[in-house]
């Protein structure tokens, strides 16, 4: 995949205020504003302050390095774990992996 198209499809993961996949707008702002990395976009046409990237399951695992421990489902809710036994409960494995993520940074 050629470096335009992966830029493009960073992009097309930007949100404005809208609930997408495992993750919603206040999980995404909190990893924006905490200094979880955020393609590069033409914010021309846009709020910088009400776009926030979705990152996807592995480059929340990927995010966290050597400190991921693990990540299950255990009847309705998703547990991950970092390496000294900080463990994080949610609904979704995204927002999981996200919270550790906060926690660690």
């Amino acid at each position: 995949m050629s470096k335009e198209n992966k830029t493009k499809d960073k992009a097309d993961k930007i949100i404005q205020i809208v609930h997408v996949g495992g993750m919603d707008y206040e999980l995404c702002k909190k990893l924006k504003d905490a200094g979880f990395p955020q393609p590069i976009i033409d914010k021309s046409s846009a709020d910088d302050d009400f776009l926030c990237y979705v990152p996807t399951l592995s480059e929340l695992i990927e995010a966290c390095g050597d400190r991921f421990h693990g990540l299950w489902r255990m009847m309705d809710n998703w547990y991950t774990k970092s390496d000294i036994g900080q463990e994080v409960k949610s609904s979704t494995p995204e927002e999981a992996v996200a919270l550790l993520w906060l926690e660690l940074n």
